[in-house]
């Protein structure tokens, strides 16, 4: 019963040639389906049914025991790495506090574990306070292929 995330590449519809499909049966489209690691795999499925779900070219789906669903949008928040404000016990607020190499740092291990956890980023959303965008689409060197 493995659950798994994809994004729907293409969805196009099978081919019957000039033959009338039999009653009741179902018109099947081919699923292109794309895993966060990059693996493929086309799934047969009934147009009706993406249809109801709306799934469409785009969407993100959970694949479970070969049935699909949308899949739910999850949103993470994360906070800038250490300010030398923060190590002075001042409050920042909105002054521009530039980050410590500790901060630096914590923004580079952030970035590795963006990488190496399979999460595909969407968009990521940020404060025009220089801390806080401390290099978001490229932490720990890695370019994010996401809208910042």
């Amino acid at each position: 019963m493995e659950e798994k995330n994809y994004r729907v590449l293409r969805i196009e519809e099978q081919l019957y040639g000039c033959e009338e499909l039999p009653e009741g049966q179902p018109v099947l489209c081919d699923v292109l389906l794309e895993a966060a690691d990059g693996t493929q795999r086309v799934l047969p499925y009934p147009d009706a049914e993406l249809t109801r779900l709306d799934i469409n070219e785009g969407s993100t789906v959970t694949l479970r025991d070969h049935r699909l669903t949308k899949a739910a949008h999850k949103v993470y928040f994360t906070r800038h790495g250490e300010t030398v404000w923060n190590v002075e016990n001042k409050i920042c607020g909105m002054t521009d506090s530039p980050l410590t190499e500790k901060g630096r740092a914590q923004a580079r291990e952030l970035g590795e574990k963006l990488r190496t956890s399979g999460l595909r980023i969407d968009e990521i959303l940020y404060s025009p306070c220089p801390r806080r965008r401390h290099r978001p689409g490229h932490c720990g060197g890695h370019r994010h292929s996401c809208p910042v």
